[in-house]
């Protein structure tokens, strides 16, 4: 399995689509754009038998539901989260680390950028932009 992680807005995506992506589709001898730069594949390659993006778009009425959604992937990424010490000592649930619930993870008001006076807002600073010559 391969993780990509960060802030929102930092290229996560383009760099799994503009690089991993239509580089292992050209890999594959399938047409694709082509990819961003990259010195080379390493790995396992040999082992995968083809590569499909699924993206984050909805595919349904709401908003958040999309594909990780629909094959309830998060349910067992939520339950890890609820057998952890913490959450147990807590005393939280699966459904504590849903998204879609009023109690814990759904912030309605967030047209407005009004902070519900449930919540608490918190300034967090980012990494400083690096410069590179």
């Amino acid at each position: 399995m391969t993780v990509v992680t960060g802030v929102s807005g930092s290229g996560k995506s383009s760099l799994v689509y503009d690089v991993f992506y239509n580089a292992l589709k050209r890999e594959f001898d399938e047409a694709a754009e082509k990819p961003g730069s990259y010195s080379e594949l390493k790995g396992s390659i040999h082992l995968l038998h083809g590569v499909e993006f699924v993206d984050q778009n909805p595919i349904g009425k709401s908003s958040r539901s999309n594909p990780v959604t629909y094959v309830k992937a998060y349910d067992d990424i939520r339950r890890l989260f609820s057998e952890q010490q913490l959450s147990r000592q807590m005393g939280y649930s699966a459904s504590h680390f849903s998204f879609n619930v009023d109690k814990y993870g759904k912030i309605t008001n967030v047209q407005t950028g009004a902070t519900p006076s449930n919540y608490t807002a918190y300034a967090i600073q980012y990494i400083a932009p690096v410069i590179r010559s």
